[in-house]
C-alpha cells in the first residue's frame, strides 16, 4: 500500500482528483473510458489549459496515465476498466468523505459533506437522508427489483426537487417485461439549473419498445454537457419544442437508429451523435450535418433514400469532420434513382483520417470519383471497408488510388458480381476478406494479396473453384473458414503451412480432406455427408490419420447439431462451456456413460451414442 500512496502523491493534482473520484464506485464495477471521461468533464475535473486543448483529448491523457500506473486495469474481453482491489482501497482511503458508495444498505448517519454518492436501491424509493444532502454534486442510482417505473418518476422528481445543486445524476434501471413502454420526465427537471451529466439507462431483455418523453423545461438546462439515455429506441419532445438552447451539449448517447432527435445541426458542440435518419420532415434533412463539424469516432447515416435531388440537400460537409474515424452510409430500399444515388455518395466524401467505412444498399452504377481518383483529401488510411448489397457496382476495385493502400479489412455482402475483382492483390495490406451472400459469385479473383490472414466464405451457392495461384498467395493464411457453399467440391489440395483455424460446415459437395498442417490448432468440420464424417472420426482411415495431431477438433452431422462429437486431446482443465438454447431439433437422452470409445463411437443401430 506504501508504494501505491507513493505512486499517487507523485500524480498531477488533476489526475489525483479523477482517481479518487473512482471510488464512487463498488469494487469490482466495469466502466468504459468514454464514460468515465465524460463524467470527469461534467464534475469539472479537467484542465483544458484555456480552451487549449479539447477536454476529453485531455481526460483521455489522464486515463491514459492511470492505466501505465496500473491504478485502472483494463479487461481485454470487454475492453471495459475495472479499479484493481488494492487499488481501490487506497481510492477510498485518499477520497475520505468526499466519495460515497452503498450497496447494501448503510448504517449510522451519512457524512453531511458527501459530494459524490452510487447507491443501490432494490424495489424502494432512496431516502429522506439522501435527500438532505445538500451538497451533493453526483448521485448514481443503481435500481433493481420491479415495479421500477413507477419508483422511478418518484425518485426524479425527489431528486428534482430537493439537490438543486447536482452536476451529475444518473438512474440505471433494469427491466423483464416486453411491452412498449413510454417514461415521462418530470416537469421539475429544470430545477437542477448546474446539471451537466444527464442519464437514463435501462437495460434487461425483451422486446420493448422504449420512449422517453422530454418536457420542455428539459430545453432550460443550459449548462448540459451529456444526454445518456442508453437503451431507448426514441426521444420524444413537446410539439413545436426543440432543445436548440442547451448549446453547451457535446454528447448524446442513444441506442436508436433513428432517435428521433430534430434540428441536431443546431447543436454545434456536439462530439458524440452516433445515428442519424434523414426524412422527409423538417428538422431531419441531411444538411442538418452541416455544421456538426466536432463530431468525433462513430458516425452511421441512415434513410438516404429521402434525399431530395437539390444542391441544398448536398452539402453535409463530411470531409470537415476530422474527428470521424467510423462512418456508415446507408440507404433503404424505396428510392431506384441510380443517379441521384450517385451524387448523394459523391457528396458524402469522407474525412482524411477514416479508418472504416460501411456502404449500404447503395444502388448507384460506379464508384464515387473520391474513390476512384487519387482525390488529395479523399480518407489517406482507411483500415476497414464493408460494401453491403451495393449491387450495380462494377466488378473493379479502382486501381492506384490511395484510398485503398493500407486497407486491412475488406467485407462484401450480397452483391451480384459473378466474379471478384481481378485486381485484388493491389491491396497489398489486405489482412482479412470476408464474402457472403454473393449468390451468384463463380470463383475469386485470379490472384490474392500475399498479406492475407483470415479468409471467410459464406453463403456463396455458386461458387465452385479455387484459383490456380491459391496455394502461393494463401502462403501467410493463419484462418479458413467456408460456410453454406453448396457448389465447391474440395479444399485446396495443399493447405497453407501458417493454417491455425480451419472451418468448413454446410458444403454438401465437399468429400475429401487433405493433410491438416501442422501449425493447425483448431479445426471444425459440419457436413451432412454422413459417409465422409464417419471417415474423418474413424481410425485408421485416411482422413482421421490427416487430421489426428489437430488439438481441438469438432466434428458434426450437418447444421443441426445433431450430434456433435468433440476430440479434444491433452486439455488439462476445462476452460470452455459449450452452450446450446433454442436448439428445437435436438434430441437429448439421459444415459450412464460407461467408457470414452462406447459413448462417443456409434453402435450398429446409434443408439446409445453421440454420433
Amino acid at each position: 500500500m506504501e508504494a501505491l500512496r507513493w505512486t499517487y502523491e507523485h500524480l498531477d493534482v488533476p489526475v489525483q482528483r479523477c482517481f479518487s473520484y473512482c471510488s464512487i464506485f463498488p469494487r469490482g464495477h466495469h466502466f468504459y473510458s468514454d464514460e468515465l471521461i465524460n463524467l470527469w468533464v461534467a464534475e469539472g475535473f479537467i484542465d483544458s489549459y484555456g480552451g487549449k486543448y479539447e477536454l476529453e483529448a485531455v481526460g483521455q491523457l489522464y486515463l491514459d496515465k492511470l492505466v501505465s500506473c496500473s491504478f485502472l486495469q483494463k479487461e481485454n474481453l470487454r475492453g471495459s476498466f475495472t479499479v484493481p482491489d488494492l487499488v481501490h482501497f487506497l481510492a477510498v482511503e485518499v477520497a475520505g468523505s468526499e466519495c460515497l458508495s452503498i450497496q447494501n444498505g448503510w448504517e449510522g448517519d451519512l457524512p453531511q459533506n458527501v459530494h459524490h454518492l452510487f447507491i443501490e436501491i432494490d424495489g424502494g424509493n432512496i431516502s429522506e437522508e439522501i435527500l438532505e444532502l445538500t451538497e451533493l454534486r453526483t448521485l448514481i442510482i443503481n435500481h433493481t427489483g420491479q415495479n421500477w417505473q413507477n419508483l422511478s418518476y418518484e425518485i426524479f422528481e425527489n431528486v428534482f426537487m430537493n439537490l438543486p445543486r447536482l452536476r451529475v445524476l444518473i438512474l440505471e434501471v433494469e427491466w423483464f417485461q416486453s411491452e412498449m413502454k413510454i417514461f415521462d420526465v418530470p416537469l421539475s427537471i429544470n430545477l437542477l439549473r448546474h446539471l451537466r451529466y444527464f442519464g437514463f439507462r435501462v437495460s434487461g431483455t425483451g422486446s420493448s419498445l422504449w420512449v422517453l418523453n422530454l418536457p420542455a423545461t428539459f430545453a432550460r438546462l443550459y449548462h448540459l454537457l451529456v444526454l445518456d439515455v442508453t437503451g431507448f429506441d426514441k426521444l420524444s419532445f413537446p410539439l413545436n419544442e426543440d432543445m436548440s438552447d442547451l448549446t453547451e451539449l457535446r454528447h448524446v448517447i442513444i441506442n436508436s437508429e433513428d432517435p428521433h432527435f430534430p434540428y441536431i445541426g443546431r447543436h454545434e458542440s456536439l462530439r458524440t451523435f452516433k445515428h442519424f435518419t434523414v426524412k422527409m420532415e423538417a428538422g431531419y434533412e441531411l444538411h442538418q450535418l452541416k455544421r456538426l463539424n466536432k463530431l468525433r469516432g462513430e458516425l452511421n447515416i441512415y434513410g438516404l433514400e429521402n434525399v431530395p435531388g437539390n444542391e441544398d440537400a448536398l452539402q453535409p460537409e463530411l470531409h470537415n469532420k476530422v474527428n470521424l474515424t467510423r462512418v456508415k452510409l446507408s440507404w433503404g430500399n424505396p428510392q431506384e434513382d441510380q443517379g441521384l444515388q450517385s451524387q448523394v455518395l459523391e457528396a458524402l466524401r469522407p474525412p482524411a483520417w477514416l479508418q472504416t467505412l460501411q456502404i449500404v444498399r447503395y444502388k448507384g452504377l460506379a464508384y464515387p470519383n473520391w474513390m476512384m481518383t487519387n482525390c488529395p483529401e479523399a480518407p489517406k488510411c482507411l483500415q476497414d471497408l464493408k460494401l453491403e448489397e451495393c449491387r450495380q457496382l462494377g466488378e473493379e476495385i479502382p486501381e492506384h488510388n490511395r484510398l485503398f493502400k493500407y486497407l486491412r479489412i475488406l467485407h462484401v455482402a450480397n452483391c451480384i458480381w459473378e466474379f471478384f475483382p481481378a485486381n485484388m492483390e493491389r491491396l497489398e495490406s489486405l489482412q482479412k476478406l470476408k464474402i457472403e451472400d454473393c449468390l451468384n459469385l463463380q470463383s475469386l479473383p485470379t490472384r490474392l494479396p500475399l498479406s492475407l490472414r483470415i479468409l471467410h466464405i459464406s453463403n456463396c451457392d455458386r461458387w465452385n473453384q479455387w484459383p490456380d495461384s491459391v496455394e502461393d498467395d494463401l502462403r501467410s493464411l493463419l484462418e479458413l473458414e467456408i460456410e453454406d457453399c453448396h457448389d465447391i467440391e474440395s479444399l485446396p489440395a495443399q493447405l497453407p503451412g501458417s493454417l491455425e483455424k480451419l472451418k468448413v460446415t454446410g458444403c454438401s459437395e465437399i468429400s475429401s480432406l487433405p493433410v491438416m498442417p501442422h501449425e493447425l490448432l483448431e479445426l471444425i468440420l459440419g457436413s451432412r455427408n454422413q459417409e465422409f464424417i464417419t471417415s474423418c472420426r474413424t481410425p485408421g482411415h485416411q482422413y482421421y490419420k490427416n487430421i489426428s495431431h489437430v488439438p481441438h477438433k469438432i466434428i458434426e452431422y450437418g447444421k443441426a447439431l445433431n450430434p456433435l462429437l468433440l476430440l479434444c486431446t491433452n486439455i488439462p482443465l476445462l476452460v470452455n462451456v459449450f452452450v446450446m438454447w433454442a436448439c428445437q431439433q435436438i434430441q437429448t437422452r439421459t444415459k450412464k456413460w460407461k467408457t470414452i470409445n462406447e459413448d462417443l463411437y456409434p453402435s450398429e443401430d446409434g443408439e446409445g451414442s453421440v454420433l
